[in-house]
C-alpha cells in the first residue's frame, strides 16, 4: 500500500492547483496523489475567462505552460441583457488585459502533466470504491485494486461531491439551470470575431464563443422543467428564433452544427460543510456558480490554493485552518448570491415568466412581525441556509424575537460576511421552511 500526506479525489483546476501548491512548498515536503476518474482526451465544454488568469497562474508556476497551448484570446463581451441594445465590454480597457477562451480538455490536461511534473502520483482511470479511517489515517480502496493510505483527502470530484455526501455534507440548491450545448465546426474559413456574446430570452438566456481550434460553442441556459416543456435537448433551434443577436451571429458564422446538444446542470449550489475531520472540499465539489459569472476556473484555481494554504496550517499546528478555509469559501458564496442577484434584477423585460420570476428575489419579511421557533429538526425542511445559519436562526428564536432584530443578529453573528439583504432573505427562507413561525406583530 503506497503512503501519501495528501490524496485529491479529481484532476481537474481545483485538484491540480491544491496539489501544485503543497508540492512547491519545501517545508515541509510533501507526497500526493492525484485520482481522476477520466482521462483529459475526450471534448469538454469551452469556457471564456474574463481577465486576472495571469496572477494565479503564476503564482503555481505554470504561466507559460499556459500559454504554449495556445488559447485564445477574448477582448471582450457582447450583451443584450435588460433591453434589445447590444452592450460592448471591451477587456482592453481593463487593467489586466484581455480575457481567454479555453479548450478545457487542453487546459485541464496542462495542469495535469505540470501536477506531475512537480512530483505527483497519478491514479489516471480510476475513483475511489471504498475507504475506511483509522485514527488520522484515511485508506482508499481505488477501482483498479490500489489501496491508498493518506492523512487529509482534498475532494475534487465536481458537483456529486462524492467523498464529502458521504461524510454527511449536503448540497443546497438556489436554482435548477440547465445548460443545452452544442458545438459548430466551420465550413471555411472561419468568420468568428474573438467576442463572447450574452443574449436574454423570455425563458433564459444564450452565450456563444469561439473556442482556439476555430469552432464555436453556444448554449441555452433555462431551468430544468423548462428545458423539458420546450424539449431544448431535441429542439435546441426553436430557442435561437427566439433571440435577434444570437441567430444573425450563427447564420453569419459560416459554420454548422456537429452532432446533438449535449445536457449538464448549470445550478448554484453549495456544499454544507466543506471541510470535516481530515477532508475539504474544493472546487464545484464546494460551491458552483452561475456560467453568467465566468468565474468557473479562477473559482477552482483559487479553491485549491487556499485549501492547500489550510492543510499546510493543520500540519504546521495552527489550530482552526480548516474552519477559516470553511468561512472563505462560505464568505465568497454570500458575495456571489447577492451578485448574481443584482444581474438578474436588470432584466425585467419578462416580469411574469418563470425564469426572471425565480432570481429576482423579492424582501417580503415585515420587520415588526415576531417569530419563534416552529421547528427544531431543520434536516426535515428544504431551505436555502447552511448549517451554521441554522443554528444560529434556532438559537436566536428560541425567545419571540422581532424579525427585524432576528436578521440584523444573524448578520452580526455570522462568521462569514453577511449582507443586511442576504440575512433577511435568510430568515424569510426560515419562515417560509417552517423553521420559525411568526407569533404575533410587535
Amino acid at each position: 500500500m503506497e503512503r501519501f500526506d495528501v490524496v485529491i479525489l479529481g484532476g481537474g483546476p481545483a485538484g491540480c492547483s491544491a496539489a501544485l501548491c503543497l508540492l512547491r512548498e519545501k517545508d515541509p515536503g510533501l507526497s500526493v496523489a492525484i485520482v481522476e476518474s477520466r482521462g483529459y482526451a475526450a471534448r469538454r465544454i469551452g469556457e471564456t475567462l474574463t481577465p486576472g488568469l495571469e496572477g494565479p497562474l503564476g503564482h503555481l508556476g505554470i504561466w507559460q505552460a499556459f500559454l504554449d497551448i495556445n488559447p485564445l484570446p477574448a477582448h471582450g463581451t457582447r450583451a443584450c441583457w435588460g433591453s434589445d441594445a447590444e452592450v460592448e465590454n471591451e477587456f482592453i480597457f481593463h487593467k489586466e488585459g484581455h480575457g481567454w477562451h479555453l479548450d478545457r480538455a487542453a487546459f485541464d490536461q496542462m495542469m495535469a502533466s505540470e501536477a506531475t511534473r512537480a512530483g505527483g502520483r497519478f491514479f489516471s482511470d480510476n475513483r475511489v470504491v471504498s475507504y475506511d479511517r483509522t485514527d488520522d489515517t484515511w485508506i482508499l480502496n481505488l477501482r483498479r485494486g490500489e489501496s491508498v493510505a493518506c492523512r487529509y483527502v482534498i475532494d475534487g470530484t465536481g458537483r456529486n461531491s462524492s467523498f464529502a455526501v458521504q461524510q454527511g455534507a449536503r448540497h443546497i440548491e438556489h436554482d435548477r439551470l440547465t445548460g443545452c450545448f452544442l458545438y459548430f465546426e466551420p465550413a471555411g474559413a472561419p468568420t468568428l470575431d474573438s467576442y463572447t456574446l450574452v443574449e436574454a430570452f423570455e425563458h433564459g438566456w444564450i452565450y456563444s464563443a469561439a473556442l482556439p481550434d476555430g469552432s464555436l460553442v453556444a448554449a441555452i441556459l433555462s431551468d430544468t422543467d423548462l428545458v423539458r416543456t420546450f424539449e431544448w435537448h431535441s429542439n435546441w433551434h426553436c430557442a435561437i428564433e427566439q433571440t435577434s443577436r444570437t441567430r444573425q451571429r450563427l447564420a453569419a458564422s459560416n459554420s454548422i452544427a456537429t452532432g446533438e446538444p449535449i445536457v449538464r446542470s448549470a445550478s448554484s449550489r453549495q456544499l454544507d460543510p466543506v471541510a470535516g475531520d481530515g477532508w475539504l472540499a474544493v472546487g464545484d465539489a464546494a460551491s458552483t456558480f452561475d456560467p453568467l459569472s465566468s468565474q468557473g476556473v479562477q473559482k477552482a484555481i483559487r479553491s485549491g490554493v487556499f485549501a492547500s494554504y489550510a492543510i499546510l496550517d493543520q500540519i504546521r499546528g495552527n489550530a482552526g485552518s480548516f474552519t477559516r478555509y470553511q468561512n472563505f469559501i462560505g464568505a465568497e458564496y454570500s458575495a456571489y448570491l447577492d451578485l448574481r442577484a443584482a444581474y438578474y434584477g436588470i432584466e425585467q423585460r419578462w416580469p411574469e415568466a418563470p425564469f426572471w420570476k425565480r432570481r429576482q428575489e423579492r424582501i417580503t419579511l415585515d420587520p415588526s412581525h415576531v417569530l419563534q421557533v416552529s421547528w427544531t429538526d431543520a434536516k426535515q425542511r428544504r431551505m436555502y441556509l447552511t448549517s451554521i445559519e441554522t443554528e444560529l436562526i434556532l438559537e436566536i428564536c428560541s425567545q419571540p424575537r422581532a424579525a427585524h432584530q432576528v436578521a440584523r443578529e444573524l448578520a452580526a453573528r455570522s462568521t462569514v460576511f453577511m449582507s443586511p439583504e442576504r440575512a433577511v432573505l435568510a430568515v424569510q427562507n426560515a419562515l417560509a421552511g417552517g423553521l420559525v413561525e411568526v407569533v404575533r406583530q410587535s
